[in-house]
């Protein structure tokens, strides 16, 4: 398991393409096999984020990598049931 200041290191400045935003614009939900995470994705829309997958290792700095997921939380939800 990883503590949360090993995590933010390895993933702050690789959540956003915005360096003023570092941090806001991809919020780490959980984390998947091999390091990615499953994050909500707020660049669109500030209230109703949709769901995708962060890759760790094609992400850059302030150039993060991600794949659509779901519309939305409730959605991702019912994709598992």
């Amino acid at each position: 398991m990883y503590d949360i200041d090993v995590t933010l290191t390895r993933i702050e400045e690789r959540l956003t393409d915005n360096e003023d935003l570092i941090g806001v614009d991809l919020l780490p939900i959980a984390i998947l096999f091999a390091g990615d995470y499953l994050c909500l994705d707020y660049r669109i829309s500030k209230n109703h984020p949709t769901v995708c997958v962060w890759d760790h290792e094609e992400s850059g700095e302030l150039d993060p990598m991600i794949y659509f997921t779901a519309k939305s939380l409730e959605e991702f939800i019912g994709m598992l049931s």
